[in-house]
């Protein structure tokens, strides 16, 4: 990762910028370098004293994007408001974030090399505490059943995740924004609707 000098480096966030701009847009593979740089006004020798290649370019803005996405995260889960209205807007949150994301740059992005599955693994350990964290207050609170161990609602995050861009879904909700909308509700909801009233035995 880029070292903390780097970040206060205008150069090092116009091509930060420019290639969040160019690979949303277009993917990472039809990219090239020299068009980042000249876009972003920067020569290639500045690129390199930056980044590896453009994958590590990549990856430094997914890495930005993550640093954003915990800390809004980590606000609405410190707000003192009722625990379902946090789960409420960590849902909301998480579809609106996806939602910036461009699926042929993360389509790519996982087929490029074993960094981007090495920096993904990482996030994913870095965001288990935060997950465990939530999950702890809100058994607390008699929100989320006391049998169920985290670890188990942590694994089922993972298997939910695999399913989100699996071929098979891909088929039954295209559009990526809907499922991941029906995963989380479903996560985090069932499929009872809550409208229904229950029935005595």
């Amino acid at each position: 990762m880029a070292s903390e000098s780097f970040q206060d480096n205008k150069k090092y966030q116009d091509l930060l910028a420019t290639g969040k701009e160019l690979f949303f847009k277009h993917g990472i593979k039809r990219i090239t370098i020299e068009e980042i740089c000249e876009k972003a006004g920067v020569s290639k020798m500045t690129f390199y004293k930056f980044f590896r290649n453009k994958e590590d370019l990549g990856i430094r803005i997914l890495s930005q994007i993550n640093d954003r996405i915990l800390a809004e995260q980590d606000e609405i889960m410190t707000q003192n408001i009722p625990f379902i209205d946090k789960t409420r807007g960590i849902i909301n949150h998480l579809i609106k974030t996806h939602e910036e994301l461009a699926d042929i740059f993360l389509d790519e992005m996982w087929g490029s090399n074993e960094d981007f599955l090495i920096f993904f693994n990482s996030l994913k350990k870095g965001s288990y505490q935060m997950v465990s964290n939530f999950i702890a207050q809100g058994q607390k609170e008699g929100v989320i059943r006391k049998s169920l161990k985290p670890e188990m609602i942590l694994y089922l995050f993972d298997v939910f995740q695999g399913m989100l861009n699996s071929e098979r879904m891909k088929e039954i909700a295209p559009d990526p924004h809907e499922r991941l909308d029906s995963i989380l509700n479903f996560i985090f909801y069932g499929i009872i609707d809550s409208s229904v009233k229950k029935v005595n035995a």
